[in-house]
């Protein structure tokens, strides 16, 4: 009996659920739950939060290329962009304004000029200018102050618009930091000019002597090359161990000298130069043909590096170009003895 009247509830029961149901949804009114079988489990649900990180985009090599590096207009070595690879990279923001007003922006990544020029011994005492010039000619000039500062970079990528390589311009560029608002960078650097002083010649600690055939016949010193033209050369040296040392020598031509001293060399055959300075002399033999070409020359300067006249070696040395990597230099020349 008890059962009969509680099925009769519920059925009431779920017929008035059922007409409220109907009711409500006639004005577009739910209540969660209503009309639901209590007995019906609700399924579970989760919510997956998705977090999105943006990375910023590598930084890309840079493309090959190849720069000259010359010194005082003689040609000194070349690299190429594996010189990125041992050397710190620094990030130099900078800006132009061309002649209507508009600014841009720059934030180029590359290596100090300064690093590039140690890594390769080139010292830069004496250092006046520098220039560089891009792949259609253009030559864009600093002091060595503004090539030297802390933020001066040759770049190969500015991270506001990416490469600064590309076909048209394809080697990097020279940008002076310190300079951020003159505009004054370089593209597509395809050789950078480094000028020095050129300075009078050196006050010899001795004579040198001229002999010909063992018989002193002149004598000249530092006043007497003054009135020379002076000559830049570059030279190598390669040691035992395979190390080369780079020079840019400065001095006259030794066929300069001799023309000077009015020597006919029609017929000479050889030359020494000698330092007998010492208990031990010294001394070099060269052919007439090396001693008298044009990159043969009486040095007194060396721009990039050991000092070629000092307290040890106070006389020049004489630098046979086209021997440049024999190691065929004479030191601290005191006589110069002609063969004929």
């Amino acid at each position: 009996m008890f059962d009969s009247i509680a099925g009769f509830f519920k059925s009431a029961w779920a017929f008035i659920v059922a007409a409220l149901v109907a009711v409500l949804a006639w004005f577009n009114i739910t209540i969660p739950g209503l009309g639901e079988d209590p007995t019906t489990t609700a399924p579970s649900t989760s919510i997956t939060t998705v977090t999105t990180t943006t990375q910023a985009p590598a930084i890309p090599d840079a493309l090959p290329f190849s720069i000259d590096i010359k010194v005082n207009g003689a040609d000194l070595l070349a690299f190429d962009e594996t010189i990125y690879d041992g050397l710190t990279i620094y990030t130099c923001d900078m800006k132009t304004v061309n002649s209507a007003g508009t600014e841009t922006n720059y934030k180029f990544k590359g290596a100090r000029l300064a690093d590039i020029l140690a890594a390769f011994k080139i010292g830069t005492n004496g250092l006046t200018g520098v220039k560089a010039i891009a792949g259609d000619g253009f030559a864009t000039t600093y002091t060595a102050a503004q090539a030297l500062d802390s933020k001066t970079l040759l770049a190969w990528y500015d991270e506001l618009a990416g490469p600064t390589q590309d076909t048209n311009t394809p080697n990097p560029r020279l940008c002076p930091g310190s300079l951020e608002s003159s505009g004054k960078y370089a593209k597509d650097v395809q050789a950078i000019e480094l000028t020095y002083d050129i300075p009078a010649p050196i006050a010899f600690g001795n004579a040198i002597k001229i002999k010909v055939d063992g018989a002193v016949a002149f004598e000249f010193d530092e006043t007497d090359l003054a009135s020379l033209d002076a000559q830049t050369l570059h030279m190598k040296t390669v040691n035992s161990y395979g190390t080369v040392t780079d020079y840019i020598f400065t001095g006259v031509r030794l066929a300069d000298i001799l023309d000077y001293f009015d020597i006919d060399t029609a017929s000479l055959v050889e030359v020494k130069a000698v330092d007998d300075s010492g208990s031990n002399p010294f001394s070099a033999t060269y052919t007439a043909a090396v001693a008298l070409e044009d990159t043969t020359i009486l040095a007194w300067h060396n721009a990039i590096g050991e000092a070629v006249m000092d307290a040890t070696y106070p006389n020049p040395r004489l630098c046979p170009g086209s021997s440049q990597a024999s190691n065929l230099y004479m030191k601290n020349v005191q006589v110069i003895d002609l063969i004929f």
